[in-house]
């Protein structure tokens, strides 16, 4: 079984409830559900997982799909515009980033997390603590 996200569901996450988006989300779970596969280690993509490990891929996919729809939302003209009423500001966004602004994209991958496969590429780092003179702040 490989992973499943549905138009209804990323309507449901992101509080879309006219059509006006369907092509964009049909169009985002086309293009970015084999990009999310690809990045799991084949044993979860295989099939035969269980219903609750299923689900958490689901929903982990279906997170960095509705991140990906908020951030293309916002990135339209005016989305991100600021009101000003003397000292106090409100925007349009509150936290993030323009790449992941309701930060579900990160969500999403950390959910994934334990299931993607090792990059080769990307070096991975021991942490190695030494104990510090407290005094000086020099190494003992």
């Amino acid at each position: 079984m490989s992973i499943t996200v549905t138009r209804a569901r990323v309507k449901e996450k992101c509080s879309i409830s006219v059509s006006t988006f369907d092509t964009t989300i049909d169009n985002l779970i086309a293009e970015m559900s084999p990009v999310v596969t690809f990045a799991l280690k084949p044993e979860y993509v295989s099939g035969g997982l269980d219903s609750n490990l299923q689900a958490t891929l689901d929903l982990g996919a279906t997170e960095i799909i509705c991140g990906e729809l908020m951030a293309q939302l916002c990135r339209e003209p005016g989305a991100t515009e600021a009101i000003s009423l003397g000292t106090i500001q409100i925007w349009s966004i509150k936290r993030g980033s323009m790449n992941d602004p309701y930060l579900l994209i990160e969500a999403g991958w950390t959910r994934l997390r334990p299931f993607l496969r090792l990059d080769g590429s990307v070096p991975t780092y021991s942490r190695i603590l030494i104990n510090e003179d407290k005094v000086n702040g020099e190494p003992e």
